[in-house]
């Protein structure tokens, strides 16, 4: 049975997953106790603990092929006394550690690199929006001795979209008035739904205060480049920490295929759930697919019932960052359908992972795959598409191993390491300009 715990965003609470129409009876899907889910429990109908995962005879095939340097942390060039130094004098403000937010990974990833690293959460944990209020209110009171007494020079603030305009325009005003470099740090989120015409230009007036706008791709900077008339930005790759994985698990002669992100037809899901449907016989006893997400489980699960796909696609709901990185070190293809997604988180965990990817050119994606290189890029909505491609990597393991070995190197350059050494020579730049 799925776990009984929803993800952030989850439109269907806490029972969202444990529903009886598709339960996991097949041996790769169980999650191991060690590894748990959130909810710590099991998540297979017929087998438990790392049996779960074993083949049939430990036969070769997928899973460990992967190779020792893909089930490996190996050592990343760590930033020199120098680089550290450069974010003495900068104040980061953002979001609560314990909110379902993409920047509160990377802000628990700095905080492991930079050891006097100044971080202050403005939200409450759980969007009390009186207490994040009040935080903001303190805040700006304190600004001046921040900046006057502590020597704080640059304010950079996380955000991961336009929500509480009004909280970071009064921060971003009041930072400039007492002379803070104001740098605006954004990851991910959709900003188009806050644009409207009588918050466009109030948006506008606030980045053009600003000193720096980070934003996670070139994709992404382009379009607030034409949107807000940005005069300052910079692009600064999102940070997603690379897995200690571990020790791998048997060969199997089953291809685990994977897909994370939300449940929405605009992801791709239901595409998926398609093509495995229409080819249900060809894939039989060659591939398995696992399903990690948030939103209507439910729905997801009946679709998987009425398809009659529940012996090959095993839908786990979300789970942890451990238990997930687990779940991809041992998967062999990764796939990711969607036609809007911006920053594809999930797609670098893949990477991290050795995973050859299957995507669309949808939004900043392309940034990440390259066709025939680390991947395959297919048109959206096109489930006959997605299946010609996973073909390919079923039928070729030596074309997977390929693209897997080059996703896992181009990976490298959104490890902490390669993108706050980035941050820490713009953040240096900006105190080096005239004011």
């Amino acid at each position: 049975m799925a776990p009984t715990n929803a993800g952030p965003g989850s439109a269907t609470g806490t029972g969202a997953f444990a529903t009886p129409s598709c339960q996991m009876t097949t041996a790769k899907a169980a999650v191991p106790e060690a590894f748990g889910s959130q909810s710590g429990q099991v998540t297979s109908g017929s087998a438990t603990g790392m049996e779960a995962f074993a083949s049939p005879s430990g036969q070769e095939g997928f899973g460990p092929s992967k190779g020792p340097e893909a089930s490996a942390c190996g050592a990343h060039k760590q930033l020199t006394e120098e680089e550290i130094k450069a974010f003495d004098p900068v104040l980061f403000i953002g979001p609560h550690p314990k909110s379902p937010n993409l920047a509160v990974g990377v802000v628990e990833a700095m905080k492991k690199r930079l050891p006097k690293m100044r971080y202050i959460p403005l939200t409450a944990s759980y969007f009390s929006v009186p207490v994040s209020v009040m935080k903001v209110i303190w805040f700006l009171l304190r600004m001046p001795w921040y900046k006057w007494t502590k020597k704080y020079k640059t304010l950079v603030l996380i955000g991961t979209n336009g929500k509480s305009w009004n909280r970071k325009s009064l921060i971003i005003k009041c930072a400039k008035r007492i002379g803070f470099k104001m740098v605006y740090y954004t990851h991910g989120g959709t900003f188009e739904e806050f644009t409207s015409h009588h918050t466009l230009q109030k948006i506008v007036k606030d980045f053009h205060r600003c000193d720096m706008v980070l934003i996670p791709s070139e994709h992404r900077r382009k379009w607030f480049i034409d949107t807000f008339n940005l005069q300052n930005s910079a692009t600064m790759p999102t940070m997603v920490e690379k897995p200690e994985f571990k020790e791998p698990l048997p060969a199997s002669p089953i291809a685990m295929i994977i897909y994370v992100s939300d449940y929405t037809k605009q992801r791709g899901v239901y595409d998926i759930i398609n093509f495995v449907e229409n080819h249900h016989d060809e894939l039989l006893n060659r591939a398995k697919f696992t399903f990690i997400g948030t939103g209507d489980a439910k729905a997801v699960n009946n679709a998987i019932k009425i398809s009659h796909t529940d012996d090959l696609i095993d839908n786990f709901g979300w789970l942890d960052p451990e238990t997930r990185a687990f779940l991809l070190d041992d998967a062999d293809v990764f796939l990711f359908p969607t036609d809007t997604e911006l920053v594809p988180t999930s797609i670098v965990e893949a990477m991290h992972s050795s995973l050859p990817i299957i995507a669309t050119p949808s939004g900043c994606i392309t940034e990440l795959v390259d066709d025939g290189v680390n991947g395959l890029i297919v048109n959206p909505s096109d489930p006959e598409a997605m299946y010609q491609a996973l073909v390919k990597y079923l039928d070729n393991p030596s074309l997977r191993r390929q693209h897997g070995e080059a996703s896992r190197k181009k990976a490298e350059e959104h490890l902490p390491e390669a993108v706050l050494r980035r941050l820490s020579a713009t953040l240096a730049s900006l105190l080096d300009e005239k004011k």
